[in-house]
């Protein structure tokens, strides 16, 4: 990918932006997401070498879809797929949009083929993540908006795109700091086991 050319304040160059890591046991792997060159790299664990990159101008060809830019948080899943929360920021185009996206990843033939993709309601510039549920659908975390829109939002959504409910966080007038989340998770209650049974 393009080395990217984000400036930090005291002038050094964020060429990578490295926001997530994942250990694979069983294949004694690493996925890292290197969200300034819309990268995203498998290591090798033992030697540290670069299995392989994904993304525009990486080791894959793409057999369906779009790539992603300015990614957060890729999964990876036991069956060979990859989710990715594509922001969008780098996306060479004027319009600008996120999605929550999923790959078919052949690492013999090389080639990524995306399966699955939910735009978001808003282009959100940062933060993010794609989950799969045990139900079989996906949850979508859109925590990073855009200035313009100041509502990070969650997304449950089933394989066939179709939203099943979604959170939305709301900025008050009065609120210093935007209700940006990193990432959401489905959890199954606030109380811990067997509380709500002991209230009967």
């Amino acid at each position: 990918g393009e080395q990217s050319t984000q400036v930090l304040g005291d002038g050094a160059l964020n060429w990578t932006h490295s926001n997530s890591l994942q250990y694979i046991e069983d294949q004694e792997a690493i996925i890292m997401s290197l969200r300034n060159q819309n990268q995203i790299i498998k290591i090798d664990h033992a030697t540290g070498d670069i299995i392989w990159h994904l993304g525009e101008g990486g080791d894959f060809e793409l057999a369906n879809g779009e790539w992603f830019y300015s990614q957060h948080a890729p999964i990876w899943l036991p069956s060979g797929h990859i989710s990715v929360y594509d922001n969008g920021t780098d996306r060479p185009s004027d319009d600008k949009w996120s999605r929550g996206v999923v790959y078919e990843l052949d690492e013999t033939a090389m080639t990524a083929t995306q399966v699955w993709e939910y735009r978001t309601e808003h282009f959100t510039s940062h933060f993010g993540v794609v989950q799969p549920l045990d139900n079989g659908n996906w949850l979508v975390s859109a925590g990073g908006p855009n200035p313009v829109y100041a509502d990070a939002i969650v997304y449950e959504v089933t394989p066939t795109e179709q939203l099943v409910w979604s959170l939305t966080t709301t900025k008050f007038d009065d609120d210093e700091y935007d209700p940006d989340f990193y990432r959401a998770s489905r959890i199954e209650s606030f109380y811990p086991s067997g509380y709500r049974e002991s209230l009967r």
